[in-house]
């Protein structure tokens, strides 16, 4: 069943009201009898933590607008307080380590220059599609779909083509494996369908805020 998410906005920097952004999405897959170790930035911490299937895992972003946004991250009962992206993208394998700041729950959306430095790496069976769509709901977004395969690491990655906003992730790194999609969101991020669609804009954003709310199915498509 998913849910509708609802928060309460605050003043942002550029004097009109901005929201920190609650996103949630659902466990569809994990090793439910691994114990996953999660690290701060530095290694000079560890946390130990354990993910169930239909578990959620929320993301509530300072500033939805950034890739470099800070934000209170919680996986299963493990709760980090003011982290950056680059550290739930190392610690969840949402991307690979020698693009350290450009994928995560909020994407670099300077797609060209990141597919740029994407092709150079040492990758099998790579995809950087940016003609991918995601059906959220009853709505159908353009989107950007990245898979990549280095030794040990399977990674696929869903994002909004224009917010950068993570959709969906397929992650496997030996026997870490997590495979999650959204569930909800506050409207606010730069996002709307895509262009076939977009004379029904605003009854689609509606009508998705209805779809979480009655457990319409989230599928991933591509193009």
């Amino acid at each position: 069943m998913l849910t509708a998410l609802f928060i309460a906005p605050v003043t942002g920097h550029s004097g009109h009201e901005q929201t920190s952004s609650v996103v949630k999405y659902e466990v569809n897959a994990t090793n439910e009898t691994a114990v996953s170790t999660w690290f701060n930035p530095d290694y000079t911490q560890q946390f130990h933590y354990q993910i169930t299937n239909n578990s959620q895992i929320e993301a509530e972003l300072a500033n939805p607008e950034s890739s470099t946004t800070s934000m209170n991250f919680t996986i299963g009962n493990l709760t980090r307080i003011g982290i950056s992206d680059v550290e739930v993208q190392g610690n969840l394998f949402l991307g690979h380590y020698q693009m350290p700041s450009q994928f995560g729950i909020i994407a670099n959306t300077s797609w060209e220059a990141v597919k740029q430095e994407f092709n150079q790496l040492d990758l099998n069976d790579s995809v950087f599609d940016t003609s991918a769509h995601y059906q959220f709901g009853v709505a159908n977004f353009e989107a950007v779909n990245i898979s990549f395969v280095a030794g040990m690491q399977h990674t696929e990655l869903v994002y909004n083509l224009d917010s950068g906003l993570l959709y969906y992730a397929n992650l496997t790194f030996g026997n870490f494996h997590l495979e999650f999609g959204i569930t909800g969101y506050i409207p606010g991020f730069n996002e709307s369908p895509s262009p076939t669609e977009s004379n029904t804009a605003p009854l689609g954003i509606f009508m998705s805020i209805l779809a979480l709310a009655s457990g319409v199915t989230v599928d991933k498509r591509r193009r």
